[in-house]
């Protein structure tokens, strides 16, 4: 005979997944971008890298084309001494904003010191004019 309080606590946690897939099938996702990155500058606040990266992530994930949270993302795993992994999000960030003259210096700095002079130069040229 199954244990009734472990059929419970499985009938409790199908339940509260429903409700978690329903809620964020009916969420804006406009809204719900800015509400991930709210969330990781909270977490970049407190010093937690690792729960920051993953807000910033499902921003991302929702609209790949976020520059703010693109930067952002490159911030946190640069804070985290991942350069690997903030070296692409800097220069998609770069790309996605493509006036803001700190993203483009960051992102050029990075294009050099993965030996990418020319791109590090245009970016460059972007910021002086």
């Amino acid at each position: 005979m199954p244990n009734p309080l472990t059929s419970r606590a499985r009938l409790a946690a199908w339940c509260a997944a429903i409700v978690v897939t329903a809620a964020a099938c009916g969420s804006d996702p406009a809204a719900e971008k800015v509400a991930h990155v709210a969330r990781a500058d909270a977490f970049v606040a407190e010093g937690k890298l690792p729960e920051a990266i993953i807000e910033l992530r499902a921003a991302v994930q929702i609209d790949p084309a976020y520059g703010e949270a693109r930067y952002k993302l490159g911030e946190a795993y640069a804070k985290s001494n991942n350069p690997e992994a903030a070296y692409p999000e800097y220069v998609r960030a770069a790309d996605l904003l493509p006036e803001d003259p700190k993203v483009q210096l960051t992102a050029g700095q990075y294009l050099l010191l993965a030996t990418r002079s020319a791109d590090a130069r245009s970016r460059a040229r972007t910021v002086i004019e």
